[in-house]
């Protein structure tokens, strides 16, 4: 539901406070991970980073309705090594069981 008197450039007043905290969250988790990795010694710009790790893709195997194995996706030898660099390799090994 939208209220004419509130309409911002075609967004509610509301839709447009969300598109914010969006983008807020995106900067913050940005800036954060950027912090960490930067005391690790990388020096890569992280959304370029985080779109290369993009690639890896959760894959699960439902016969008959029901979940039977969780795996993710071949793994590239250069992005395994960007995971070993940052330390984030052991969240790879196997998929979460809320992902499953």
């Amino acid at each position: 539901m939208t209220y004419p008197s509130r309409k911002t450039r075609g967004l509610t007043k509301w839709s447009s406070r969300n598109c914010d905290r969006g983008f807020f969250s995106a900067f913050w988790f940005t800036a954060r991970l950027g912090t960490e990795w930067v005391a690790k010694g990388f020096t890569e710009e992280v959304p370029k980073v985080l779109r290369r790790l993009r690639a890896i893709r959760l894959i699960r195997l439902v016969p008959n309705g029901r979940p039977l194995i969780g795996f993710f996706s071949e793994i590239p030898a250069d992005i395994n090594a960007l995971l070993q660099k940052l330390d984030l390799l052991p969240l790879f090994a196997r998929p979460p069981k809320w992902a499953m």
